[in-house]
């Protein structure tokens, strides 16, 4: 857990970053993408939830306070240690081939860009992560499993996921040629207080949820879904992001707290455990059930109806807190069969929960047809 001193820094950095961001999205001409849009709530939500953490330390260290409850995971490096690829200016040509429009924005390690494909005569988003020798190793790990994911996914052609047109690499980074979303995120819809009524909300997932089957068809598992990284393109079309903690099936999670979201993690995830997709069921009830209550789990910041601000504790929810957001957001579902159906998808241990995502397609499908 950081000190207060470490936290002051780090919403300084976040709020520079943060402006930064907001100046190079002035360019004219060109609207503002979801990619864009995201980028921006994620780091406003980030620097809340570091104000907010500060209010509740004390002015002695604290660093033992939740080390208990902390996951197992090792602990990566943070972004700082990466040598960040120096930015595209606007106008400019890469690669001979694009040219650059936008910096849309920065996440984990990677720096993303609206451009101009003169290959595909269209504008794509080109997603850069540096790769060079002098780059620490969890990040080479990083950027070779994401490069595999996405040479795996790309010839798929999967229905309802953001498409990967071309990997390009250079001795100095990878490029991942991808579609520009038009649209906003679900957490954007949500968190303006729009909520889904309950037929949209089960559509969506079921959606997103036949996405996600493909995926674990080719034993992928996702390992991020929640109400950020998917896209409304249009009513009922859903497009899931962001691919960049994806693993295979069986694979452990190292330097875990780079590419998760804990909120949305269930617990084999926090402690490093093997994964299979109903890591992904996890996920995609606790979404389905922040659609239809807007509450979401240890962010009241976060929520259009916060919960008590007893059941967080730091920036790392505990075990019990989590049972306890779930048991509050459930008691908020009229119906007991949908109750049920989520309760068994967000069950504490994988064994409990849905074995397959078809499986738990299925029975939102017996529920809307019923």
């Amino acid at each position: 857990m950081n000190s207060k001193t470490d936290l002051q820094a780090l919403i300084i950095n976040k709020s520079r970053r943060l402006q930064k961001l907001k100046e190079q999205q002035a360019f004219k001409g060109i609207d503002t993408p979801a990619h864009v849009l995201i980028e921006i709530e994620d780091m406003e939500i980030a620097i809340e939830q570091l104000q907010a953490e500060m209010m509740t330390l004390p002015a002695a260290s604290e660093a033992e306070l939740t080390r208990e409850n902390s996951p197992s995971v090792e602990a990566a490096p943070s972004e700082e240690a990466v040598n960040r690829l120096p930015v595209l200016p606007n106008g400019s040509r890469f690669l001979h081939r694009f040219t650059i429009e936008g910096f849309i924005g920065r996440g984990g390690f990677s720096d993303a860009y609206l451009a101009w494909d003169q290959v595909k005569d269209g504008e794509v988003v080109v997603k850069r992560l540096p790769v060079a020798a002098n780059q620490p190793d969890f990040l080479k790990r990083f950027v070779d499993r994401e490069i595999k994911v996405a040479r795996r996914v790309s010839p798929l052609d999967i229905a309802g996921l953001v498409k990967t047109y071309e990997v390009i690499q250079t001795p100095e980074e990878v490029c991942l040629v991808q579609e520009r979303l038009p649209g906003r995120s679900l957490h954007h819809r949500v968190r303006d207080k729009v909520l889904l009524d309950e037929p949209e909300a089960i559509e969506t997932a079921l959606k997103v949820s036949q996405t996600l089957s493909q995926l674990h068809r080719h034993k992928i598992t996702h390992c991020d879904v929640k109400p950020l990284n998917i896209v409304l393109r249009a009513p009922g079309h859903p497009i899931l992001i962001d691919l960049g903690a994806a693993r295979f099936f069986g694979e452990q999670l190292v330097e875990a707290q780079v590419v998760f979201s804990v909120p949305y993690s269930p617990a084999e995830l926090l402690t490093g455990q093997p994964v299979d997709g109903r890591v992904d069921i996890y996920a995609l009830g606790l979404t389905l059930l922040h659609m239809l209550t807007g509450l979401h789990a240890f962010d009241d910041m976060y929520d259009t109806m916060p919960m008590p601000e007893h059941i967080r504790i730091g920036r790392r929810p505990t075990q019990k807190s989590i049972r306890q957001h779930i048991v509050a957001a459930l008691a908020m579902i009229a119906s007991p069969e949908l109750q049920a159906i989520l309760k068994k998808s967000l069950a504490e241990m994988p064994e409990d929960r849905y074995p397959t995502m078809k499986d738990f397609s299925q029975a939102l499908m017996t529920y809307r047809d019923g």
